[in-house]
Parts: structure tokens; C-alpha cells; sequence
């Protein structure tokens, strides 16, 4: 584990170390490129805390809440050091995106934390004198952290962002469940700030906020009751969508919620949209046959898509 984890912090990289080494103790004995998914090892910790027992003796069930948070903290500052909103290929998709949500409504769906696609369409808007608030839609009302402006949904947005597992420009409040959104940068570094500031303190009062995603677990429940809304109103857009573009989303067996979400979609309309999927590599046809049938598969991945589309003034 790298020593620049949590800013350096001796204490929770030791025992985030300690807990792989005891569930793992031939770790050691595997070259890196080997190493188990993290979704694994969160799995394994999710099932114990959820049954109530232990995996090792030595340990209890409060030091295992503090190796979840301390999961959650880790995946964060990974994903924050990895975002690059100077990618090219980004920054076509989006104005695509821009250009495309002008004429009809364009919703974005995504399993992902970072934000490197979404601050760019804000960038985009607000380069043409559009207001955040008021030209998108999250699936929910949502306040602005150290004004505590409150927004409510848009009756008529120009796009839709909804994040299914959460966000790391998210904070949430959990004595009155409010949402803030950053949507000029990522906050999730003020939730493990153990001192209650302006921007990590909710209107209520209650500070520090917490973040608020779902980690890559099969044992998660999900408990918050702000996200079960964006699943629905993202199930909906499905269900109405003309097209639908599935942009590196391997469609695991796994993973039951979105899979049945889009059956639900799948099922819930006359006429079946125009699906286009884009992956890396073939891996993932034919699970996508299986469960959509007819629809356009292109492999390469996002960059040559681009490549290909943007020649005739299109992207799907």
C-alpha cells in the first residue's frame, strides 16, 4: 500500500495494511498484476459487517467500520489524482454533449464517482451564460456548500446528470439528509475533515458531512434515501429515450441493479430504442446480445468512436 495514502497518515495506512495482510496472508507471495479486486475485498468486509462476525480473531465489529471508511477515503483520493479534464477526446464527447442537449433532452447516467465529464459540461454551460442550477438536473434537490443555497429540481432542464452510485463532488448531511453538490470541483476530502468548517457544515448545523457513494461491493446495502430517486427518474429517462449509448460499461452478471433496470426499461415501451454500445474489446457482446438483442456494437473504445463519428459531423 502506497505510504501517500491519506496525506501520509502513518496510523490509518497501518491499519488499513494490517487488515489486508491478516484476510490475505499470502499476499505477498503475488506479483501486483495479481492482486484481488478491491471489489473483493470489500465484499468480504460488507458480508462480515452485515452477518455480524469476524473474519480474524483480534478485531471487532467498530475496527472493521473504520476499515470500510478508511476503503472509501483510499478509493477517493485515487480517483481525484487520476482525473485529467484536458483530455481531447473528453472534450469533443462534451461539446457533443452541449450541442446535442440544446435540440433535446440528453441524460447522462453513470456508475462512476469522478466528475471529469460533468465539470466540463458545466464549464460548457457557463461559457454560454447558462446557470447550473437551472440546466441541470441530478434527480434531486440539492444545496450549494458555504451558501447553503437551496436548488430545486428543474422543471425544464437542458440536461440530466445522474450519478447511480454517488459522486465525489457530493456531500451529504446525515442528520437531515440534505445534499450539497460542488459543481465547480471535488468535496469529498472536507468529509474526512474531522473539524466541522463552512463548507463541510450542513444549514441545520450538523458538520463534518459525509460523502456519499456506493462502494464496489456485492454486500453493499444502500441505505441512503436520496439515490433510490435518481435509480427511478434514471429509469424512466431509459424508458423514453429514442437512443441509448452504453459508453465502457461491461454489463458484469453481477451486477443485478442495473441489469434489471434495464430490462425494466426494455420492457416498460412499445417500440425498442436505437442501442449503441462502446467497449474496449468484444468481451462484453455477448452479454449485451443476451439481454438487448439487436443493437450496434463497436469495440476500440471511446477515443476511436470519436475518431470515426466525428468524420461525418456525428457521434451516435
Amino acid at each position: 500500500m502506497s505510504n501517500t495514502l491519506f496525506q501520509g497518515n502513518e496510523k490509518e495506512i497501518n491499519l488499513l495494511r494490517s487488515f489486508i495482510h491478516n484476510i490475505l496472508p499470502g499476499l505477498g507471495k503475488i506479483s501486483e498484476n495479481q492482486y484481488p479486486l478491491i471489489t473483493d475485498l470489500l465484499s468480504l468486509l460488507d458480508h462480515a459487517i452485515l452477518k455480524g462476525y469476524l473474519l480474524t480473531s483480534g478485531d471487532n465489529m467498530y475496527r472493521y467500520e473504520q476499515y470500510r471508511y478508511l476503503f472509501e477515503k483510499a478509493i477517493m483520493e485515487i480517483l481525484e489524482n487520476r482525473e485529467d479534464t484536458s483530455n481531447r477526446y473528453l472534450k469533443i464527447f462534451v461539446e457533443w454533449i452541449f450541442r446535442h442537449c440544446t435540440d433535446q433532452m440528453t441524460t447522462i447516467i453513470s456508475t462512476n464517482y469522478d466528475n471529469m465529464l460533468e465539470h466540463s459540461l458545466y464549464d460548457q454551460l457557463r461559457g454560454a451564460g447558462l446557470e447550473v442550477h437551472k440546466s441541470i438536473d441530478f434527480g434531486f434537490d440539492w444545496r450549494e456548500p458555504g451558501t447553503d443555497l437551496a436548488h430545486l429540481r428543474p422543471s425544464r432542464p437542458l440536461a440530466s446528470v445522474y450519478k447511480l452510485h454517488g459522486s465525489s463532488n457530493w456531500l451529504k448531511c446525515d442528520l437531515c439528509n440534505h445534499i450539497y453538490v460542488n459543481t465547480y470541483g471535488n468535496t469529498y476530502s472536507l468529509a474526512y475533515n474531522k473539524k466541522s468548517k463552512k463548507y463541510n457544515t450542513c444549514e441545520c448545523g450538523h458538520g463534518p458531512m459525509s460523502a456519499l457513494i456506493v462502494a464496489p461491493s456485492l454486500s453493499r446495502e444502500v441505505l441512503d434515501t436520496n439515490l433510490p430517486h435518481i435509480w427511478h427518474h434514471a429509469q424512466e429517462r431509459l424508458r423514453q429515450a429514442d437512443d441509448w449509448l452504453i459508453i465502457g460499461y461491461s454489463l458484469p452478471a453481477e451486477d443485478l441493479y442495473i441489469r434489471s433496470m434495464f430490462i425494466r426499461a426494455l420492457s416498460g415501451r412499445a417500440e425498442k430504442p436505437h442501442i449503441y454500445v462502446v467497449q474496449k474489446d468484444d468481451l462484453a457482446y455477448t452479454r449485451y446480445t443476451a439481454l438487448m438483442g439487436e443493437m450496434t456494437y463497436e469495440t476500440g473504445g471511446l477515443e476511436q468512436y470519436i475518431n470515426q463519428h466525428t468524420l461525418s459531423g456525428t457521434i451516435i
